[in-house]
């Protein structure tokens, strides 16, 4: 609780010619009531109870991002939980070429045809340990190159 500290006021004063000492006192000026005691953490209002016959909202949507991926025209041997083979993608025509270990739903791989593809990437809330935490879906087949 907060103490508030009040003054009193003296005033004195010396007559030089005779030595005498003259003091006043002042009351304190009146202090306004104190204000109510503010707790440390804010309170809050308990949330509603939902009606009983009320459904839950549905979960959010995971959120989506559109990607441009280009597919190498040969699968390449690579190792997840057992040798396999592999796509190989990459973002960009500068990029190296990197193991796909993923499926892109929707996309039919073909050997000897390079692939740019545009791609909804989606990340997979409670993926298994052993898979992928993101979601690839085909939306367009944007180029398909036959490649000797």
């Amino acid at each position: 609780m907060p103490h508030s500290l009040r003054f009193l006021t003296i005033v004195c004063a010396v007559c030089i010619g005779s030595g005498t000492v003259t003091c006043s006192k002042t009351p304190p000026p009146e202090l306004p009531p104190p204000e109510p005691e503010v707790s440390a953490t804010p309170t809050e209002k308990p949330a509603p109870e939902p009606a009983p016959d009320a459904e839950a909202p549905p979960p959010a949507a995971p959120s989506a991002e559109q990607q441009t991926l280009f597919v190498r025209e040969m699968l390449a041997d690579c190792e997840g939980e057992s040798p396999r083979k592999c796509m190989q993608t990459r973002s960009n025509e500068s990029e190296d070429w990197s193991y796909f270990y993923d499926s892109i739903e929707g996309f039919e791989y073909e050997p000897s045809f390079r692939y740019e593809l545009r791609v909804e990437v989606t990340a997979r809330p409670n993926a298994p340990a052993d898979s992928s935490s993101l979601r690839y879906k085909l939306l367009e087949v944007v180029s398909k190159k036959k490649i000797p």
